[in-house]
């Protein structure tokens, strides 16, 4: 196959536009965003309606932060590709308001005409699967939609409420759905709810990290493309390991009075990586629902420690909105974490002297 050289020429044969997919795919892997858009810019310019170059174009936009040409581009694709519900979820997360609930409605459509369609031709079970799965995500985007660009819709809550159950209702053991539901059970005030939910969550997540464990140890992964359920498995596994979803499912399992279980995760996602101040302020709260002052107040220094550093290598942190709240927690967190440790003391003494005698 031939191969676009930096300058778009070609070697041998006469490109095509997956010449050009392909060095796009390959710049961005490597991080080289400005270069991989220029290939899949001059791609579209030989196939303008090449449907994985718009996708890819698109996401190549979404990922550099500019959001109207990443909209233009998808919009586009929505002409090309009009029974392909990713497009009309594409236009909806760079969309807003209404226009954003139109293009996921569209996408929900399809998916749902799909999954029929699936069903009701005996459908591979991988094939039917994949679909739910897509069907739940966008289930999800409706609700999380209604949870804050529509949130003061006077049906919003309701809203919610049915497109999460619907999402469950499809996909039971989706990750996304499972967070989202605690999530909003508790805006709900609805702990109890909520909370067989998240652990479902935490459950799904040990397994993801034992299966990513266990393929590391084996220094092998699995073959997405064997044929099996191992391609739904690992799109449930993509979404159940990034960090930020396990920092929530933590923050959820603390909300419902499961802060003990929450610890383990906590702990491991500082063994990832403990420059973050806010993991340490979970672990903090971990640790003051069981009244374990010392253990916390550790963590709240560790977590004041970061911020200080923060604040010199970076100074404009002083008129960051976002930096000064999570510093005022800290401090906050602190002034709770004494009379714990007064306790604590008072009962370590009291059992020091129940020994002597």
């Amino acid at each position: 196959m031939a191969t676009p050289t930096s300058g778009g020429g070609a070697q041998g044969a006469q490109v095509s536009g997956d010449d050009f997919l392909l060095k796009g795919e390959q710049l961005m892997a490597a991080g080289n965003e400005e270069l991989a858009v220029q290939f899949l810019e001059k791609g579209l310019n030989l196939e303008p309606k090449h449907v994985e170059l718009l996708r890819a174009l698109g996401e190549a936009y979404m990922d550099m932060g500019r959001v109207a040409d990443a909209k233009g581009i998808f919009l586009r694709a929505v002409e090309c590709a009009p029974a392909d519900a990713s497009f009309y979820m594409y236009v909806g997360q760079v969309s807003g308001n209404k226009d954003a609930l139109e293009a996921y409605e569209r996408g929900v459509s399809l998916l749902e005409s799909q999954l029929q369609a699936a069903k009701d031709g005996n459908h591979a079970e991988i094939e039917t699967k994949i679909t739910s799965r897509q069907l739940a995500c966008a289930y999800c985007s409706l609700a999380e939609l209604f949870m804050s660009d529509l949130c003061f819709e006077d049906d919003a809550e309701a809203r919610c409420d049915k497109y999460l159950t619907r999402a469950l209702e499809v996909y039971p053991d989706h990750p996304q759905a499972l967070q989202c539901m605690a999530s909003f059970r508790i805006s709900q005030r609805r702990p109890e709810d909520a909370k067989p939910l998240a652990l479902k969550a935490l459950e799904s997540i040990r397994n993801a990290l034992g299966r990513m464990d266990d393929d590391d140890d084996d220094g092998m992964m699995v073959d997405a493309g064997a044929g099996s359920l191992d391609q739904a498995q690992e799109e449930d596994d993509e979404t159940l390991v990034p960090f930020e979803f396990r920092a929530a499912t933590a923050r959820i399992l603390v909300e419902v009075g499961e802060a003990a279980r929450a610890v383990p995760l906590v702990e491991r996602l500082i063994r990832e990586n403990d420059s973050v101040v806010e993991v340490w302020l979970l672990l903090a709260q971990c640790h003051m629902a069981a009244e374990h002052a010392s253990p916390a107040d550790e963590c709240l220094e560790k977590a004041q420690e970061l911020c200080t550093q923060l604040l010199a290598s970076e100074p404009s942190f002083q008129h960051d909105e976002q930096f000064l709240a999570v510093k005022d927690k800290v401090d906050k967190l602190r002034v709770f974490v004494a009379p714990l440790a007064e306790k604590e003391e008072a009962q370590n003494g009291a059992t020091g002297a129940s020994a002597s005698s």
